[in-house]
């Protein structure tokens, strides 16, 4: 059995799209790019070997996708029935600049239990980077009192299995408070 020692061996390489000539490499076995953007690119690779029973060249392809961005966004911390989505809950952040769409989107009020929080970030530079997603869960949790304070002049409650829908609208003046008066009942069927 015979192996070749690295002196018999010397390469060379280029990377299509990137190198204009055939870099010398000499023994080496690795080769590192400081910069490569997104794209598809041929590395070629060549080995010359003293030895008379080897020989041989060969090709790969070598892509290089765009980058995803590194979202951070925690579980927020619990809030009670009736309290709107605020950056309080809506407040992930990433090292590159973009723009975030929450959904549900800020001024949402959510049903009583485990919700779903999600987000799409677009990257300013989608050039080398490409959109991501993240989501959190968020617990809404029960109304202790009877009261529920309609601050906003537009206010949703989403409607679940168990829970009904209620639209607050607001004109004039928003300085007082609201009083709604509901009663429920069941249908029987």
């Amino acid at each position: 059995m015979s192996f070749i020692s690295s002196e018999q061996v010397r390469f060379k390489y280029k990377l299509e799209g990137l190198d204009d000539d055939w870099i010398d490499a000499g023994s080496r076995r690795s080769v590192s790019y400081s910069y490569l953007p997104p794209g598809t690119y041929t590395f070629r690779v060549t080995a010359t070997i003293t030895e008379p029973n080897y020989q041989g060249i060969t090709t790969g392809v070598l892509v290089i996708n765009k980058a995803i961005p590194v979202i951070t966004w925690n579980n927020p911390a619990n809030i009670t029935f009736g309290t709107p989505l605020s950056a309080s809950q809506l407040n992930a952040t990433s090292s590159i600049t973009g723009t975030f769409a929450y959904n549900p989107p800020a001024a949402t009020v959510l049903s009583v239990g485990n919700n779903q929080l999600s987000l799409t970030f677009t990257p300013a530079d989608t050039t080398n980077y490409t959109t991501a997603t993240k989501s959190v869960e968020l617990m809404v949790s029960q109304v202790t009192g009877t009261e529920v304070n309609f601050g906003s002049a537009a206010y949703t409650v989403n409607e679940d299995g168990l829970h009904a829908t209620v639209t607050v609208i607001r004109t004039g003046d928003l300085s007082g408070t609201v009083r709604v008066d509901y009663a429920t009942q069941d249908q029987a069927g």
